[in-house]
């Protein structure tokens, strides 16, 4: 489970670049590699806490918009474990942080039909595993993807996003496939 929290620092004006600062807090929620049987279970979680910060930015040049963001993720280390891998005792795991950032574009064809490419990429530094007797340490991860997106207008209040993309890395995801449709609830909705 994470947080996020985005504050806009000055208004919005025609022409000027949008900026954004954000900062997000991971939490350690599911279960953590660290606790289970590696042998016979597979973790649903990181299994530590991290919290990261950063900035977005877009500018406007009708009729395409530029993109960009920028961030850091820093990682708490996980402490107090007692778990057997490999017949060694695992007792404390330091994750290496990271530091990420993207940039796109999106171009309307129409009122109806846009389409945006993004590049994304993320650093990773070593992990640190501290066993009883030895350290033991991973090496440091980069992850490249390139996103494309088709946005469909369908009705006046609602557009459709179908996204695909690609890793261009070892440590990235082979092929990405995305559907983003908003769902209105106009019960919830004040005056309604």
């Amino acid at each position: 489970m994470s947080f996020s929290l985005r504050y806009q620092p000055f208004p919005v004006k025609p022409g000027a670049m949008n900026t954004t600062l954000y900062t997000t807090l991971s939490t350690p929620t599911g279960d953590s590699p660290y606790d289970i049987n590696v042998n016979e279970e597979v973790s649903s979680g990181s299994g530590y806490y991290s919290i990261g910060a950063g900035v977005s930015a877009s500018k406007v040049i009708d009729p395409v918009v530029l993109f960009g963001s920028l961030g850091y993720t820093y990682a708490f280390d996980a402490s107090g474990l007692n778990q057997n891998r490999g017949g060694e005792i695992l007792n404390e795991v330091q994750p290496g942080d990271s530091v990420n950032f993207s940039m796109g574009l999106a171009y309307s064809l129409s009122y109806e039909v846009s389409l945006s490419a993004s590049y994304q990429q993320s650093y990773n530094f070593e992990t640190n595993f501290l066993f009883e007797n030895y350290t033991a340490a991973s090496e440091d991860s980069t992850s490249s993807v390139i996103n494309t997106s088709l946005g469909l207008r369908t009705s006046s209040n609602r557009i459709v996003n179908l996204s695909f993309g690609f890793g261009l890395t070892e440590d990235s995801p082979d092929v990405l496939l995305g559907l983003s449709l908003p769902i209105d609830f106009s019960g919830l909705k004040p005056g309604a």
